[in-house]
């Protein structure tokens, strides 16, 4: 079992990515990284296809980091897995995961006029969650060391960052604690 931090959205329509990850049970990825179903695509075809996009413009990371993100959600996440939704100042659920990844590309969650002008956004690849604690904690309140605090507050270069089991039992004891 693996412990997951993940970031919803840019910070304009990250509510918006939020509610429907609540309401919705689920916790997904996409936007501008929307290449088509990657479930039984190889890396080859994946790059190509993040590369095509960055030469239209419509890329709003690099072409790496989009192929770590795919990878992450389609290979190393699993059923089981803890995953911990957060924006940098609060974390708002924690959740277990319980499907494998599908694609799904609705519903829209917002309009990206900034990389894909006039079309809705979506975050196609999707993972069921069963959450187990909706919270709206303070990152700055929870009882763990200030470096953690730093780590977990600061700007995270991926959407999603995996836990180190040790720093993940830490989190888990201080969020029971403030909860």
């Amino acid at each position: 079992m693996a412990g997951w931090l993940i970031r919803p959205g840019w910070p304009a329509w990250r509510s918006s990515v939020l509610g429907e990850f609540i309401r919705k049970d689920y916790i997904s990825i996409g936007g501008d990284w929307d290449i088509g179903d990657i479930r039984g695509m190889d890396e080859d075809t994946m790059r190509r296809r993040l590369e095509e996009r960055e030469r239209r413009g419509e890329l709003g990371s690099t072409v790496t980091q989009g192929m770590g993100m795919l990878r992450i959600i389609r290979d190393e996440m699993s059923i089981g897995d803890i995953v911990i939704v957060e924006d940098g100042t609060y974390i708002y659920g924690v959740g277990l995961i319980e499907s494998d990844l599908r694609y799904e590309r609705s519903p829209p969650l917002f309009r990206d006029d900034t990389h894909s002008p006039h079309e809705p956004a979506y975050y196609p690849y999707k993972r069921k969650v069963r959450w187990i604690k909706i919270m709206k904690v303070r990152i700055d309140e929870l009882n763990i060391p200030d470096r953690f605090k730093r780590w977990l507050g600061g700007k995270p270069r991926d959407a999603i960052r995996q836990l180190p089991e040790e720093r993940l039992r830490e989190l888990l004891v201080a969020l029971l604690a403030a909860a």
